[in-house]
């Protein structure tokens, strides 16, 4: 049995990407897998032996203590395969690399370069945009010289290490839908619940669509439900203030959510879904998130930001409605299209949950990953 072992510093135990999909698929085509995670304690979680690492808690660990000392647990589990997600271990992974017989993974889940200037990750605009600049060389360096492959999230990010004749697989943060049955709600049924899953934060513009929420043109027959965890407990206050006070019993909030709960109970009872992106970020242009497939796979349409990855899929399949910007204007007349024909809900989500059904499945990503771990143990 092959044993492979992933590793993050900054990602919980139970990161959709990471443990739930790829793990866990992993164990079940028949590799020993362990994951070293920020976690309680050392235990093996469905199949998956989860080895507890170093949590940062200031910067200076997170950059310093915590790769150096993650990479030296892995290292001492004999893994044919060391897979591992931060940019943070990029220098530890590359030593790793370095030695006899340590073949390493690098899953690239944003383009890191970019998030590092756009961010301002190391505190200081200037110090940020040359940390972002050395990052990109030093790790398109790694990627071709040290590491046996690449993995992204979509083929536009695959395009910088295939240019370079790196071995790279693309596997889309979709969800597996062999653990979500389809659409539960009644698509035609009044009042329409529109929902902000997962992670509550601004860059979601979750106040936006408190805001919209004022100005539609039937709030009566309309719901408007936030289900996750809350960036600060100002923010949840905040999305309730920008309520009219009449329509506060229409609004939900509640969360955190384990994802069992999330994807299986409260999508599922929801009819429309946001997925809205700050788009002076590259890497919300460019990316696929859980959040997103997660409302398909229930049959849910969304409404998204146009200049995204996920519009011009959302435009492809018919599965939603994008608009222009994330103004509250723009929401609300988004939202009344759905209140105005109820059935619009019912049609896109159908063509959301095919769509998912046939091109985007956790299955077909994975296979990518599969058939790039057989050319890693070949070599």
């Amino acid at each position: 049995m092959k044993r492979i072992v992933h590793i993050t510093t900054m990602h919980p135990s139970s990161d959709t990407r990471i443990f739930r999909n790829e793990c866990i698929s992993l164990v079940k085509a028949g590799y020993e897998v362990i994951l070293c995670a920020p976690h309680p304690k050392e235990e093996i979680v469905d199949g998956v032996r989860i080895v507890p690492v170093f949590k940062p808690r200031t910067f200076f660990e997170r950059i310093f203590t915590a790769p150096k000392r993650a990479v030296e647990k892995a290292s001492q589990m004999d893994a044919d395969i060391y897979h591992f997600h931060d940019p943070e271990l990029l220098f530890a992974m590359a030593a790793l690399a370095k030695k006899p017989g340590k073949n390493v993974v690098w899953d690239a889940h944003e383009n890191y370069a970019d998030t590092i200037y756009s961010f301002n990750s190391l505190k200081i605009r200037l110090v940020s945009f040359v940390g972002a600049y050395f990052f990109g060389r030093f790790e398109l360096y790694y990627a071709k010289k040290r590491f046996k492959g690449v993995i992204t999230v979509t083929d536009t990010m695959a395009k910088k290490y295939r240019d370079k004749g790196i071995p790279t697989a693309t596997a889309g943060n979709f969800s597996d839908i062999s653990n979500i049955p389809g659409a539960v709600a009644d698509r035609l049924r009044s009042p329409l619940v529109f929902i902000s899953s997962g992670m509550q934060f601004k860059e979601r513009s979750v106040v936006e669509i408190a805001q919209a929420f004022n100005l539609l043109q039937n709030e009566t027959q309309a719901i408007l439900r936030y289900a996750g965890k809350f960036k600060t407990e100002e923010l949840k206050q905040e999305i309730e203030s920008q309520v009219r006070t009449e329509m506060r019993d229409k609004l939900e909030l509640s969360g955190p959510y384990t994802w069992e709960e999330l994807v299986q109970e409260q999508i599922p009872k929801a009819h429309v879904g946001f997925v809205l992106f700050d788009t002076s970020d590259p890497n919300n242009c460019n990316g696929l998130p859980n959040r997103f497939f997660e409302c398909w796979s229930n049959g849910l349409p969304v409404i998204t930001t146009a200049g995204t990855q996920v519009a011009r899929i959302v435009t492809e399949e018919n599965g939603g409605i994008v608009i222009p910007n994330n103004d509250p204007s723009s929401i609300a007349e988004a939202m009344n299209k759905f209140l105005d024909d109820p059935a619009l809900a019912e049609i896109m989500g159908r063509n959301a949950r095919k769509a998912v059904e046939e091109k985007y499945s956790w299955g077909v990503a994975f296979r990518n990953i599969n058939q790039l771990y057989a050319t890693v143990l070949k070599s």
